[in-house]
């Protein structure tokens, strides 16, 4: 090893990490949003009072995901939206139409466990499996 210079690639040492599975991709999306949520706080503590409805279109799956959970983290950091529960009304591997159903962040009730930056393409993988659909994705907190 010269000591002149060099370089190392490491792994990040911050963020988090999900693995996600569906029988479908309405499924798959369901349980992201889910996921997501639960890294926030405690999804059962979120009540079904307000209502968004969301339209997003990408290039291919991958986007489509990294889109879909950085639009649920917009809602929280802009809104104070937490989600709660999800309607698919259409999905494919461009296009997803939803709406969500949450309320506004309460600090009373809705303790924050992670604070989540974005979801990531590093280490992205979303593909069809024999049974159904699973997805890897990249948090940065």
């Amino acid at each position: 090893m010269s000591r002149s210079g060099g370089f190392e690639l490491l792994e990040p040492i911050t963020g988090l990490g999900l693995r996600l599975w569906g029988s479908d991709l309405s499924t798959l999306f369901a349980q992201a949003a889910r996921a997501l949520t639960t890294l926030l706080t405690d999804a059962d503590q979120i009540q079904p009072v307000e209502e968004r409805l969301i339209t997003i279109r990408a290039k291919d799956v991958d986007g489509l995901m990294v889109s879909w959970l950085n639009e649920i983290i917009f809602l929280f950091e802009s809104e104070g939206f937490l989600v709660e529960a999800v309607g698919i009304h259409e999905i494919d591997q461009w296009h997803l139409r939803v709406a969500v159903l949450g309320e506004q962040y309460d600090p009373d009730r809705h303790h924050i466990e992670h604070y989540v930056k974005s979801a990531s393409y590093a280490g992205l993988r979303v593909e069809q499996t024999p049974g159904g659909w699973e997805a890897m994705v990249h948090l940065a907190t």
